[in-house]
C-alpha cells in the first residue's frame, strides 16, 4: 500500500488532497515531524518557499517522489524553474484535475511495486 505525506499552507488544497487520497484508499499524514518513509509527498510552494532547495531535498529523502503544487501564477513564474532545480520529481498547478493527481499516486504505487 502506498503511503503519502501531505504538506500544504493552503487549507482548501489540503482538504481537496485529503478527500482525494481518502477516496483512493491511500493512507496519508500531515505531520512533518513523523520521520517514517513515504512513497509520495505532496507539497505547495508556501510550505517550502523559505528555503526551497533544503526543504525539497529533505522531503526527497523522506518520500520517493516529491510533487510540488503551484498556483497558476507561480507555475508560470520563477517558482517552476526553482522547484525543478531543487529536486522536485513533478510540478503541477494546484488547480489541476483530480485525475492528474490520482495518476501521480498511481505512478508512485507502480514504482513501489517494482521495488518490492
Amino acid at each position: 500500500m502506498i503511503r503519502a505525506l501531505l504538506l500544504t499552507s493552503d487549507p482548501q488544497l489540503s482538504a481537496r488532497l485529503s478527500r482525494l487520497l481518502e477516496g483512493l484508499g491511500c493512507p496519508f499524514r500531515t505531520d512533518n515531524s513523523d520521520r517514517r518513509q513515504t512513497d509520495i509527498v505532496f507539497t505547495d510552494w508556501g510550505a517550502v518557499r523559505a528555503g526551497p532547495k533544503a526543504a525539497i531535498q529533505r522531503l526527497s529523502k523522506r518520500g520517493k517522489r516529491v510533487v510540488l503544487l503551484l498556483s497558476p501564477e507561480e507555475f508560470f513564474g520563477s517558482a517552476l524553474s526553482k522547484a525543478l532545480s531543487c529536486g522536485a520529481a513533478d510540478v503541477l498547478t494546484a488547480d489541476c484535475a483530480d485525475s492528474v493527481l490520482a495518476a501521480r499516486v498511481a505512478a508512485a504505487a507502480g514504482g513501489r511495486e517494482r521495488e518490492g
